[in-house]
């Protein structure tokens, strides 16, 4: 930015011309940094040439293009990247059944839902309840070196179930819960297989 100074030596003629000038140059450099009609600090949209006194921590950073020239960085450990609950469950034991309850069906076995897998071992009928309607949980199919039985996965009270059988060994099943009932327990929809 290049303001022009008034000096004593100034003719009066140009004086609100340098002040014209001085004010938008300097509204120009204000631009860059501040919003006015938002009333908060922006940064740059286009720069040019080296940016410096860059450093700090950034939440989100986005970039079309990174060249990065010299690198020191410090490496901290990112454990949210781990999946701490599948792992658990791929080396644990098999779900927790319990028989049915009154009102429930008697030839099927019930997992309450609280964590988001659970590890299955096929050989008898399932189904799941939880109060929470949206909850996900991903059932895991495995044998753990012994024979995989056909199985089904009661969807809904009225009877509509999911058919598992030994060809899925080793993959998942994801399930999600549309609707929740007291008396008639839950409605569930295969939301993904792999």
């Amino acid at each position: 930015m290049d303001i022009k100074n008034l000096g004593l030596n100034t003719f009066i003629p140009e004086m609100y011309k340098t002040i014209n000038y001085n004010f938008a140059s300097t509204k120009r450099y204000l631009d860059v940094i501040y919003n006015e009609t938002l009333g908060v600090v922006v940064v740059p949209i286009n720069t040019t040439g080296r940016v410096k006194a860059a450093s700090g921590e950034f939440v989100n950073v986005t970039t079309d293009n990174l060249i990065v020239r010299n690198q020191f960085t410090n490496i901290y450990s990112n454990v949210t990247t781990a999946n701490l609950d599948l792992y658990n469950t791929i080396k644990g034991a098999e779900a927790i059944y319990r028989d049915p309850s009154t009102w429930e069906l008697p030839n099927f076995k019930y997992i309450d839902v609280v964590k988001p897998y659970y590890k299955i071992k096929g050989g008898q009928q399932i189904a799941l309840r939880c109060p929470v309607v949206s909850q996900i949980v991903e059932l895991i199919l495995d044998s753990d070196g012994g024979n995989f039985a056909d199985f089904t996965i009661l969807l809904e009270q009225t009877g509509a179930s999911y058919a598992v059988n030994s060809s899925q060994l080793g993959d998942t099943v994801k399930l999600i819960c549309m609707s929740y009932d007291v008396s008639t327990g839950n409605t569930w929809v295969p939301l993904k297989q792999r």
